[in-house]
């Protein structure tokens, strides 16, 4: 039994998700666009990713507003976006609309302060 338990954890370290670590400058500069928004739900029905529904607040290099929809796809490195709370979310421009993963620095507002004043400037 303790063995299974040491397979079973080296596994799943194995298949993390590992981000290389950047500056918001760095994050604002390879994001498409950057906003504040709310988290109303999402959608995982399909295997291959899921989308969650916002409605964005504020925005910068896009003009985004009202309701969007973001693309993740499932991967260990999806992101984890709540119902509820309120995200400084940085996304990538797909041929559908906009996508965003764990690596791409998005923080619940309440804790991006800092990353909201440099991305502000």
């Amino acid at each position: 039994m303790a063995v299974a338990a040491v397979v079973m954890t080296a596994s799943t370290t194995a298949d993390a998700c590992r981000c290389v670590s950047r500056s918001v400058q760095a994050r604002a500069k390879a994001a498409d666009a950057i906003v504040i928004a709310d988290v109303a739900g999402f959608d995982d029905r399909r295997p291959t990713d899921r989308t969650f529904k916002v409605r964005v607040v504020k925005s910068w290099k896009a003009r985004l507003s009202g309701p969007l929809t973001i693309l993740s796809e499932a991967t260990t490195c999806q992101a984890d976006l709540r119902r509820g709370t309120r995200y400084l979310i940085y996304l990538k421009r797909t041929a559908g609309g906009y996508r965003t993963d764990a690596c791409a620095g998005n923080l619940p507002a309440a804790h991006a302060r800092a990353a909201i004043a440099a991305i502000g400037r």
